[in-house]
């Protein structure tokens, strides 16, 4: 009986790491939505290969605001497009997606 729970108990930590491993870790819910994206006129591109990438709102805890992030020119990643970071609504509150090239 005791092998058993000793057993049973094991078995449910390991589930429990493995689920764990399926969530996020840095994932952070801001509960305050971000404000409207702001207009930025582009500066002159640098080159043929390179890619505007727009600015965007990150949270800072401290001193608990959005802080604006100037957008900027990124050398383009061959037979790829960049795909903007966005602000996404997440159980009652706010995640930011990462932008990437795909």
């Amino acid at each position: 009986m005791r092998k058993r729970l000793i057993l049973l108990l094991v078995l449910v930590a390991l589930a429990g790491l493995i689920v764990s491993g399926c969530v996020p870790s840095k994932t952070v819910i801001v509960y305050k939505a971000p404000p409207p994206p702001r207009y930025e006129k582009p500066a002159v591109c640098p080159g043929p290969v390179y890619v505007w990438i727009v600015g965007h709102w990150v949270w800072k805890p401290r001193p608990g605001k959005y802080v604006w992030v100037s957008g900027h020119w990124a050398k383009r990643s061959p037979g790829k497009v960049w795909v903007s970071g966005h602000w996404k609504k997440y159980r009652g509150g706010w995640v930011w997606i990462t932008g990437q090239w795909r």
